[in-house]
């Protein structure tokens, strides 16, 4: 590869990181003010940097410092700390992956030369998402039966079963998609949708199949275990699910992980069915 094609490669991967990893604080502070608003209290807003607040979206970065610091404890009574230290790593990894196929723009032409715009160039696409989305799932098994704990065990139960149950449906409507737009490779699918309906009306996913994207976004919630599919932690039942035993950067691993398996999620919704990077 000559400085080109490594700089292209450095760049769509920088890019990807940014997306996937910076949109982790954002989310976090999104949620928790959303989450204040509705239930009439004000949410984070003390910690600042200088006097300045800025919301409260410092708390988000203050938060996960602080995971990076805290002691990393680990219970005498769990026999595979192997397995109990990279569950997390895969669930994080996985999640990661799956958001280095999302096209960043369209094809860039040199000379001869065309450059895939994705953090990892080559045209797998939506089988490759399926993929890490569907080993993702393994992590989060793993923790529960290595952590020697019912209650994460039975958490890690109840995310094999929400994955059986919901990944049958997140595939039956791609296979509609699929029969539209004729490829599995995500730049493809948006090229597509820059084209016109009657002159006017984007061609978007939405727009040609609307029931297989309503579909899609339900199971994208069960997948990423975002409620009402949170029955994988069930927190309010089961004490924490798998991650009841976790502490520091493993537990913030998982943490980190789901919000960035949902920003990935939510680049392909918008990728499949909103036209990506394409303006109407």
């Amino acid at each position: 590869m000559d400085t080109v094609s490594i700089s292209i490669v450095v760049i769509n991967i920088v890019v990807s990181l940014l997306f996937s990893l910076g949109s982790a604080p954002i989310l976090v502070w999104m949620e928790r003010r959303i989450a204040g608003f509705v239930q009439d209290r004000l949410g984070p807003n003390r910690c600042n940097i200088g006097g300045v607040r800025l919301g409260g979206l410092i708390q988000s970065f203050a938060d996960m410092i602080k995971l990076v610091f805290k002691e990393d404890f680990r219970p005498d009574a769990i026999k595979e700390k192997r397995f109990f230290t990279i569950a997390p790593v895969i669930v994080f990894a996985c999640a990661y992956l799956t958001y280095m196929v999302i096209p960043l723009a369209d094809d860039l032409v040199i000379g001869d030369r065309k450059f895939i715009m994705q953090g990892l160039p080559f045209d797998l696409g939506i089988l490759w998402f399926l993929a890490f989305a569907g080993l993702s799932v393994y992590g989060i098994i793993i923790g529960g039966w290595a952590s020697s704990n019912k209650y994460s065990l039975l958490g890690g139960l109840r995310a094999a079963a929400q994955v059986i149950s919901y990944e049958a449906a997140m595939g039956l409507s791609l296979i509609s998609i699929l029969i539209v737009y004729g490829s599995i490779h995500l730049g493809d699918m948006v090229r597509y949708q820059g084209e016109l309906i009657f002159g006017f009306i984007p061609a978007w996913g939405i727009v040609l199949q609307p029931v297989a994207a309503i579909l899609f976004i339900i199971t994208s919630f069960a997948e990423t275990n975002r409620a009402p599919f949170d029955i994988a932690e069930g927190e309010s039942e089961i004490v924490g699910g798998f991650h009841t035993e976790y502490s520091a950067m493993r537990f913030g691993l998982f943490f980190v992980g789901e919000y960035v398996a949902m920003s990935a999620a939510s680049a392909l919704i918008v990728t499949l069915f909103f036209g990506g990077y394409q303006i109407p």
